[in-house]
């Protein structure tokens, strides 16, 4: 226990590489421990016989293996770096992988949505103007709901940093203004969803 500490103290020579190495292994340990719940999901899924909610977890394996990533960082940043020279860099590294992460999240749960939702229209008869209508209208506010989240998620990243503070308000002011015209132009539309 001595050894460890006297490795991961301030003045060691090995500290960065053994963190390094630590923070390496660790991300390996859980990326292992989410493959396994994958694959038990996924047996799950070929046992009810719905390939859709197989597609659904395709859909959210990246996004959350980030959002694990930058969540890593930012606890072995906070606990091994603070005394270090890059301690911001990392922390704003990790603060901004963390909030595009959630963002990307964000977005494939809105695409998962709408693919599901699509899923339950029936386009396959050309004679079926009704279901053409919602897809479209599907498709349409899926378009909307990305590009609103997309904006959003770099308005937060864009306020962590303080010279770009004032943009990212600016932004996400814009953003919300342009959401309340939007969503009263589209009010009807949603109603018939």
């Amino acid at each position: 226990m001595d050894q460890l500490k006297e490795l991961i103290s301030n003045d060691s020579v090995w500290r960065i590489p053994f963190v390094i190495l630590f923070f390496i292994l660790s991300f390996i340990t859980i990326y292992f421990i989410y493959n396994f719940i994958e694959k038990r999901l996924k047996r799950h899924v070929v046992k009810t016989n719905k390939p859709l909610n197989d597609v659904i977890i395709s859909f959210l394996r990246a996004p959350v293996l980030w959002i694990l990533f930058s969540i890593l960082l930012s606890i072995y940043n906070q606990l091994f770096m603070p005394a270090e020279n890059y301690f911001e860099v990392l922390t704003n590294i990790s603060r901004i992988l963390l909030i595009a992460s959630l963002g990307w999240f964000t977005i494939k749960v809105v695409k998962s949505l709408s693919f599901y939702l699509q899923n339950k229209l029936n386009i396959e008869d050309p004679n079926n103007l009704e279901a053409r209508k919602r897809l479209t209208q599907l498709k349409m506010f899926e378009g909307i709901l990305i590009a609103v989240i997309a904006v959003l998620f770099i308005s937060i990243s864009l306020m962590t940093f303080e010279a770009l503070k004032n943009i990212g308000v600016s932004l996400l002011a814009s953003a919300g203004v342009i959401g309340v015209i939007v969503g009263l132009a589209a009010q009807r539309s949603v109603g018939q969803i």
